[in-house]
């Protein structure tokens, strides 16, 4: 045989580069054509895919990514969602594995409880944050893009949690919420009189359980404020912004550092129980409260 030349081995061993770089010009352009709307799980879940691809491909020139998203957004808006990541896929080594595998089983366990009819949007981001954790994990060296990932995760997962949450019986009162069937815990709840953010005698219960159990085990802890549509819909976000605060800063008081708290407020967004709009719902004034080992598998 021929010997062939280092030029024209070099040719050879960049040609499936180019190939990859060309196939994403045309495939994330072509996924940008494709309507994607609607408030289903599938549309939600391509959408993300969606800003995902576009964001590897024209922010961080990762063609081979990018493909992967725009994949993913073109199966799940032709009604076909791909499964969350499959880590044996992945080349992840080290504590971090664990981690993310309590991740996908909690992810897996909501969407086989009807998470992607019950509370879609949440559902769908869920499930998109987990990808971009395990895809930046398994790249290794962008640490803020891999702390951002995996912290959108545990905030979109704890809002599918919240919302799949059976209803307390009887009427509301500050308790944890019961364990869940699946892996990981589900959050705990503290509940608000109508228009306020003033924590209840029965939520500082429910906030000293927490606090302790952070304190003597090591836990970060993800809060989430709601509201009920009784109100203006900035009037209830900025309501619910008041009681995620209100929380935190019991927690703070009882000693548990700023840096392990994270919060979000949704206002009447994902509520416990759909009500119509301007209707006044107990169970849907509260503070989810999710608690989380800073060790891999909790």
């Amino acid at each position: 045989m021929k010997p062939i030349s280092r030029m024209s081995w070099l040719a050879v061993a960049t040609l499936p580069v180019m190939l990859l770089g060309a196939c994403a010009t045309e495939r994330v352009p072509q996924m940008n054509t494709v309507n994607m709307s609607g408030d289903d799980f599938n549309r939600n879940l391509a959408r993300n895919y969606k800003d995902f691809a576009n964001f590897e491909a024209y922010e961080m020139y990762d063609w081979t990514d990018a493909v992967l998203y725009a994949d993913k957004a073109m199966a799940a808006n032709a009604g076909k969602p791909p499964a969350p990541d499959d880590l044996s896929t992945r080349n992840i080594k080290g504590a971090e594995v664990a981690e993310l595998r309590t991740g996908r089983a909690r992810l897996v366990q909501a969407l086989a409880n009807g998470a992607a009819q019950r509370t879609p949007v949440n559902a769908a981001r869920a499930q998109a944050d987990f990808d971009c954790w395990a895809e930046q994990q398994e790249e290794g060296w962008q640490f803020e893009h891999i702390a951002a990932c995996k912290d959108a995760f545990n905030r979109s997962m704890l809002a599918t949690e919240t919302a799949m949450a059976p209803a307390p019986v009887p009427a509301p009162v500050a308790q944890a919420a019961p364990a869940a069937a699946g892996p990981g815990p589900r959050p705990y709840l503290v509940y608000f009189d109508w228009d306020k953010s003033e924590i209840k005698p029965e939520g500082y219960t429910v906030l000293d359980q927490v606090a302790q159990r952070i304190r003597t085990t090591g836990f970060n802890v993800y809060l989430v404020g709601h509201a009920d549509t009784s109100g203006p819909n900035d009037y209830n976000m900025a309501l619910s912004e008041r009681r995620a605060e209100a929380v935190k800063e019991y927690l703070l008081a009882k000693g548990i550092g700023p840096s392990t708290i994270s919060t979000k407020w949704v206002g009447e967004n994902d509520p416990l129980i759909a009500t119509l709009d301007d209707v006044r719902e107990a169970k849907n004034r509260w503070v989810a409260i999710d608690v989380q080992s800073k060790v891999a598998g909790r």
